[in-house]
């Protein structure tokens, strides 16, 4: 046992007692100052936390606390994250309080009534620098829904010297808890023009949480499909559409497999304006014409000689009388 002992820096020995009594009796060193939701911190000695924010339909989750170590081996930390604790606990108390990937712990006294928790750490050999090092994995369970700040405070937090990392910070957050909901989509009215028309554009909107895709489809053929964003603008140009009645449906959906459609109705009417075209048709009939072009003359003559006939035919019967 003295062996082993001897190996160990004395100096790290110290730092065991160190941070015990920094975490439990002296104030806080840090300042703190507010984040959401990032992995990575420029500053060297700032603490973090992820797995905050606004936060759908969960019962339970993760928060993950990760600090930039800069290139200084990690030896011991002191931290205390307090929250409203009407709106989460952490689940089965200490049992929620787990190392991170590059993490370890010595010591954790929850107290989920109050909402706070402290932990310290201490590692006899220094665990290896990193500028996300993941400290920490502490699992909260949903009282209520509702919004609660995320308090982190870092107490120590030092090097195999036992000189501070950085800037020894701790970054604070909050965490907003809602019932999951569908996606909202607004409901535009159906289209009739007719064909050849342009400028008819079928638009929506959609608010999500958490927003994943959405899909157009016309005629039951999906047409287009891409993510989105809450507050999204959706337009869509039906100008191209055929004579006829056609479908368009739009399909939202979000990360939690919520979705909402809608359904608009395209009239296309066929265009009522018509070109008429005029044919002109040559008849084969021949009018007979004298010799000059007259119409009619071979008639005229025939009438003609048929009277001078008659009256021949009645003056020489009254001469024999």
């Amino acid at each position: 046992m003295c062996k082993i002992m001897k190996k160990i820096p004395k100096i790290l020995i110290a730092n065991l007692f160190l941070v015990v009594f920094l975490v439990f009796s002296t104030p806080s060193i840090n300042n703190n100052s507010s984040v959401n939701n990032l992995k990575t911190q420029e500053e060297v000695g700032q603490v973090w936390m992820t797995g905050t924010g606004d936060l759908e339909g969960v019962d339970e989750f993760d928060i993950d606390i990760y600090l930039n170590s800069g290139t200084s081996l990690v030896a011991a930390y002191g931290i205390i994250l307090e929250w409203d604790p009407n709106i989460i606990q952490i689940s089965g108390g200490v049992d929620g309080v787990n190392e991170g990937a590059d993490g370890f712990i010595m010591a954790e006294n929850v107290n989920n009534t109050g909402g706070r928790v402290f932990v310290a750490g201490f590692d006899a050999m220094g665990a290896p620098a990193s500028e996300e090092f993941h400290l920490l994995i502490i699992t909260m369970t949903r009282i209520n829904y509702g919004t609660t700040e995320l308090n982190l405070t870092v107490e120590s937090l030092v090097n195999e010297s036992t000189n501070p990392i950085g800037l020894v910070e701790g970054l604070n957050s909050s965490i907003t808890l809602f019932p999951a909901a569908d996606p909202i989509l607004s409901h535009p009215p159906n289209i009739s023009f007719e064909e050849g028309e342009t400028g008819n554009i079928i638009t929506w909107t959609a608010t999500d949480a958490s927003p994943d895709e959405y899909t157009i489809t016309v005629d039951g053929s999906v047409d287009e499909t891409d993510t989105w964003t809450s507050g999204s603008v959706f337009t869509y140009n039906v100008d191209d559409l055929l004579e006829g009645t056609h479908t368009v449906v739009i399909e939202v959906t979000d990360e939690l497999g919520h979705s909402t459609s809608d359904t608009v109705i395209v009239e296309v009417t066929k265009d009522d304006t018509t070109t008429t075209t005029t044919t002109s048709t040559t008849s084969d009939t021949t009018t007979p014409t004298d010799s000059d072009g007259l119409p009619g003359y071979d008639i005229l003559i025939f009438m003609i000689s048929l009277g001078l006939i008659t009256l021949a035919m009645i003056y020489i019967k009254r001469k024999r009388m």
